[in-house]
């Protein structure tokens, strides 16, 4: 786990994303619409507490930030061909 310094003591990171955290990742303060959200739209794989919140791993949270941070972005357009074929359409 994680430990970060502040205010004169270290303090670990939370196994698990805080209430807060859930609302702020699906949009839903309702337990039942973040479970619904969490399993149809993220695919997050999570147990649910008594009360049917959700209960999120933060390392599988960040693993997916990470492999979606490294994702080779498309290539864009080829600008070369696109200047050539305006100018074979100029010339004709």
């Amino acid at each position: 786990m994680d430990e970060f310094y502040t205010k004169g003591e270290y303090v670990t990171t939370p196994l698990f994303l805080t209430v807060n955290e859930i609302v702020d990742l699906t949009g839903h303060t309702q337990a039942a619409a973040q479970v619904r959200f969490l399993r149809s739209r993220l695919g997050y794989k999570f147990d649910c507490d008594a009360r049917g919140r959700p209960k999120l791993l933060r390392s599988q949270v960040e693993m997916r930030q990470q492999v979606i941070a490294q994702k080779p972005k498309p290539p864009g357009p080829n600008l070369a061909a696109l200047v050539s074929l305006t100018n074979r359409a100029k010339q004709a």
